[in-house]
């Protein structure tokens, strides 16, 4: 090719220009297809952590950041691969990695951010949020996530200034509006969560729960069973609604009815812990220790990749002060989950009260 600008230095400029032009491309190519390819080890950790197989999703991404670290570095599903592993130490290494190389791409610092928020740093969480909004003020996590922070900390007049903000720039955003919704609740300010919530149900389904939730507070309890009847059959696989129904029923001292409802949650949603969980909780709280063994047998069938339905087993026994048999269940649990330290106290401090009950 002829260059207009001759062989001079700005010639010699425009051609490493488009050298490094063509590289890009040829790199945006690639990565796009090495993305969705099987041997790809970064793709095939994300496969991995989706079915729950955490083990092979850690050695994956090793063999991943071994073979491809620059496209481990720049990929975004890296990000939530180490948060789904609880990788936060690599995680926030990598971050400032990319901040200081990338320093134009939000993702590092959101990424170094969300690494306090996991792990319920929630102060410092605020601050390294706060650094997004600065450099980066078109970030909608630096808003969302900021004011979630916030919002666990009970800050909740920062938390509204935030939202406020956030308002001004992305007035149709819905994260920004649910989590507007969020906030009044944790404010336990009723009437402005029903109006909230109601000002968009008709676009999300969580507006109807958070409404019926809401006029539940108020002191309307009818008009809120009636709207998530209404929303059931509007949004039949949206999970929150029969969650909801439940969880009014039990406040309202209807358990028998919220036991109901918990079981209908477990045969429409059978992978969502709440259903047995919660009922697993209202059952100890009822003393009926068979029927609650029963469900955490059952959620310790369904949920084998988690240590939630074997301490709750285990904490059952330990409630009800059958030591033999609590000391059983601990040593289970941390002989499934060597990282659950409180399982060994929890059986030492049952063997210990066996021992001194004699039995």
């Amino acid at each position: 090719m002829i260059w207009p600008f001759g062989d001079g230095p700005l010639g010699d400029w425009l051609q490493r220009r488009r050298a490094f032009q063509d590289i890009r491309r040829a790199s945006a190519v690639d990565a796009a297809a090495i993305s969705l390819s099987d041997s790809n080890p970064l793709y095939r950790a994300k496969v991995l952590l989706e079915i729950d197989d955490r083990a092979g999703a850690r050695e994956f991404l090793a063999i991943a950041r071994a073979r491809i670290p620059d496209y481990v570095l720049t990929c975004p599903d890296t990000v939530d691969i180490m948060l789904g592993l609880g990788q936060f130490a690599e995680l926030e290494a990598l971050a400032l990695k990319g901040a200081k190389r990338f320093r134009r791409n939000p993702q590092y610092l959101e990424a170094y951010a969300l690494a306090a928020e996991r792990q319920r740093h929630f102060e410092e969480a605020v601050r390294r949020w706060v650094v997004v909004q600065k450099k980066f003020p078109h970030s909608r996590l630096g808003y969302i996530n900021g004011v979630v922070c916030l919002r666990e900390l009970g800050r909740f007049a920062e938390a509204e200034a935030l939202l406020a903000r956030a308002l001004r720039r992305m007035p149709d955003d819905m994260d920004v509006l649910l989590e507007a919704g969020r906030v009044a609740n944790a404010r336990e300010d009723w009437s402005e969560a029903y109006r909230r919530w109601h000002g968009i149900r008709e676009r999300h389904s969580e507006g109807f729960v958070g409404a019926a939730y809401a006029l539940h507070k108020l002191g309307r309890t009818a008009e809120a069973e009636a709207l998530l009847a209404d929303a059931r059959f509007r949004h039949p696989i949206y999970r929150g609604i029969p969650v909801m129904q439940a969880r009014i029923a039990e406040e309202s001292g209807n358990t028998a009815e919220a036991l109901k409802r918990w079981g209908l949650v477990r045969d429409r949603f059978p992978l969502d812990p709440a259903g047995y969980a919660e009922a697993i909780r209202l059952l100890r709280d009822l003393q009926q220790w068979a029927e609650a063994d029963a469900l955490a047998l059952a959620a310790i069938d369904r949920f084998p990749a988690y240590d939630w339905p074997l301490a709750d087993y285990a904490a059952l026994a330990h409630v009800r002060k059958d030591w033999t048999e609590a000391a059983k269940r601990w040593a289970a649990l941390y002989a499934a989950f060597p990282n659950r330290q409180d399982a060994s106290q929890k059986q030492a401090e049952a063997l210990a009260a066996s021992v001194q009950s004699g039995g």
